[in-house]
């Protein structure tokens, strides 16, 4: 607290000190009149002087008393502090700073009681939310099943029987799609970092997306010959952040006007990073919405072509590659295609980076 300041909120009280200084010498000027002698001005400056001295005693005192409190709340407020962060403020000289501590404390208290409610809450919305999405999985797969078993039978109704299929399996991804979402909050609780083969996990996403690939006669391209390129990460996360990326591909891909429609995967090692990229001849993005993309519901000018665009899925690969520092970078051109370009630390050097952040 600066001493301009301190004397601006004091000057009510300066000038009641001052007005009665000026009362008190009136008193003695009307005093020695009414007696009829001369007023002794050496003895009433020698007054004055002494008291304006006890006074200011009094001032210092003060500012000293209060600025060490206020000081606190400065620095308080100065660094950023929450109410978590209160109980700094834990020292009072009088009882009026008495009473401002213990407003931060009763503060402190009710906000942390609301923040264990919030929490409370969200956890049990996301255990609903998880049980929800696997009960809704099991009737997808009864339906699934009843698929494949009648369409054998009814071959006559093919076409409609592989649209209830796609249907389902929209609904299928929609389920899946929510159950990231939940879990994104619980990351730290639900990840584990390995040695991966991300050519493995290419393969299999391959597999898993095989059906989608021949019904929208887009055909993956893998243009490497290597069958390892190991890198830390957790191998369930990265196939979701890639699996969002492949599905996004086939997608635009499939309505592209490309004679020869296709999905190509590249790995490159450069400055001691692994690089994948996954390279489609799509309907690429137009250039004002590509800084965007990861943004949560944003869907763009694209999304609006397909019905299913939910403009959550980038955003959640952007998150899981937040989460386990890797990269994920986007180049488009439209009318031409997208490439996404996923960047990940070697073994070493990602652990290495992993343990400076476990410090942190």
């Amino acid at each position: 607290m600066k001493v301009k300041n301190y004397l601006i909120d004091r000057f009510s009280l300066i000038i009641t000190y001052i007005v009665s200084l000026c009362l008190f010498g009136l008193v003695l000027q009307l005093q020695s009149l009414l007696e009829k002698r001369a007023l002794d001005w050496s003895t009433w400056l020698y007054g004055l002087l002494l008291g304006t001295v006890v006074f200011s005693v009094y001032l210092i005192y003060d500012y000293r008393k209060r600025s060490v409190f206020l000081k606190r709340i400065e620095q308080y407020i100065a660094g950023g502090h929450t109410l978590h962060d209160s109980l700094l403020i834990d020292t009072s000289y009088t009882s009026e700073q008495e009473m401002v501590v213990e407003a931060f404390t009763l503060l402190r208290q009710q906000y942390m009681n609301e923040v264990h409610k919030q929490h409370a809450k969200e956890q049990q919305q996301m255990i609903f939310m998880n049980q929800w999405i696997h009960q809704m999985k099991t009737p997808v797969s009864v339906i699934e099943l009843l698929l494949q078993k009648y369409g054998k039978e009814h071959r006559e109704a093919r076409g409609t029987i592989e649209s209830i299929r796609e249907e389902n399996n929209r609904i299928l991804n929609g389920l899946d799609l929510a159950l990231h979402m939940a879990r994104l909050d619980q990351f730290s609780k639900d990840y584990k970092v390995e040695v991966v083969n991300v050519i493995e996990v290419i393969r299999d996403i391959i597999n898993e997306n095989r059906k989608s690939f021949i019904q929208s006669s887009v055909f993956p391209k893998m243009m490497f010959e290597e069958e390892t390129c190991m890198i830390a990460s957790d191998r369930k996360w990265l196939s979701i952040a890639m699996s969002q990326i492949v599905v996004n591909a086939i997608k635009y891909t499939k309505i592209s006007e490309a004679e020869k429609k296709e999905i190509q995967f590249q790995i490159e090692e450069k400055d001691q990073k692994v690089l994948l990229h996954i390279m489609d001849n799509g309907i690429g993005i137009p250039e004002q919405d590509v800084k965007r993309i990861f943004d949560p519901f944003f869907t763009g000018i694209n999304g609006r072509k397909t019905r299913e665009a939910t403009g959550m899925g980038l955003y959640i690969t952007k998150e899981i590659c937040d989460n386990l520092h890797h990269g994920v970078y986007v180049q488009s051109t439209e009318g031409e295609g997208t490439t996404v370009t996923f960047q990940f630390a070697k073994d070493e050097e990602y652990h290495t980076l992993m343990r400076k952040m476990t410090k942190l």
